[in-house]
This record gives C-alpha cells, structure tokens and sequence, in this order.
C-alpha cells in the first residue's frame, strides 16, 4: 500500500470529478464541517479548476453498532440518518454541491428483509460502521455508477462472487 498526499493526487491527473464527505461519525453534526470544508473545495478548485466537486453522503450506523461516534447519535440509527441529512442538506446548499447519496440507498436496503437481521437478513455493515463487502459495497458501487453515468444500475451485469442473483436485482432497483 503506498501513501498518497491529497495534493499528488490532484495533480496526478486532470480529473472530472473529485468526491468529498465528512468522516462517518461526524457526518451528522453541521459544525464539524466549517470551516475546513470551504477551505478544502477552495484547495480542490485551485488545483482542479475544470473538476466538479461532488459531496458523498454517507449513511447512518447499523442499529447493532458498537463504533463510539455512534453514542453522539443516541445509538439509533434512524436518528443518526435524520442528522445526516440534515446537516449535509445544508452543506451542500451552501457550496451548490450536487450529491451521491449512498445515506438513503442504505436506509432503503435496511428496509428489505434480507437486510434486516431481526428478519433473518443480514447487515449491509461488516462491523456496524463500513460496507459489507458483497452487498454494501455493491450497493455503494450501484449510486456511484448511476451518479457519474446517467445510468440505471440495471444495466450491471458486475455482480461480487458469491451473492444471490435474487437480491442482487433488489439492489439494482434501489
């Protein structure tokens, strides 16, 4: 694994796009953003003056989540959602960011059986925190092709080793 500054990744190339987000367990409080988002998107247009600059929305704690940034949102998921969005609408509107909203992709995964573990589903978390491997990140995979191509993620042919085609589909339609 090599280590790569911010900076030589942004002249590495001439890119289109460049994603930011706030760090999970802060994504939901609006005064963590400021002022280090407006410097960091003043940095990015410096360096990058023809990208365009897209806020990733990360998604709220599983329900079972033992990450300590989870005690700020009462350990409840939904809540943790609710600030998220809230405190990212506002970010967002403030810098005219346009969104790649994996937040509400995984809360409607959480409302399928098979994601629901309390129904004999399992976690779109591996830890209560990041993506699961085959489905979470999939599905993170499935909001980033449709963001940057346009795209239905029914188009997909892509599915990770050792998934079931039947709830693959369920998250194409997502």
């Amino acid at each position: 694994l090599k280590m790569t500054s911010i900076n030589d990744a942004l002249k590495k190339k001439k890119w289109d796009y460049v994603t930011i987000q706030q760090v999970s367990h802060f994504s939901g409080m609006v005064e963590t953003y400021e002022p280090f988002i407006g410097y960091i998107i003043d940095y990015i247009k410096n360096e990058c003056p023809s990208a365009k600059i897209v806020f990733h929305r990360t998604w709220a704690y599983d329900p079972k989540s033992t990450h300590g940034g989870f005690v700020t949102y009462n350990n409840d998921t939904n809540y943790m959602f609710e600030r998220i969005m809230e405190a990212t609408d506002i970010i967002t509107k403030k810098y005219s960011l346009d969104i790649i909203d994996n937040a509400k992709k995984n809360k409607k995964a959480r409302e399928l059986d098979e994601f629901n573990p309390e129904k004999g589903g399992v976690s779109i978390n591996r830890d209560g925190f990041h993506l699961s491997l085959d489905y979470g990140r999939y599905l993170a995979g499935l909001t980033m092709f449709k963001y940057f191509t346009g795209k239905s993620a029914t188009v997909v042919t892509y599915a990770p080793d050792d998934t079931d085609p039947k709830i693959i589909e369920k998250l194409k339609s997502l």
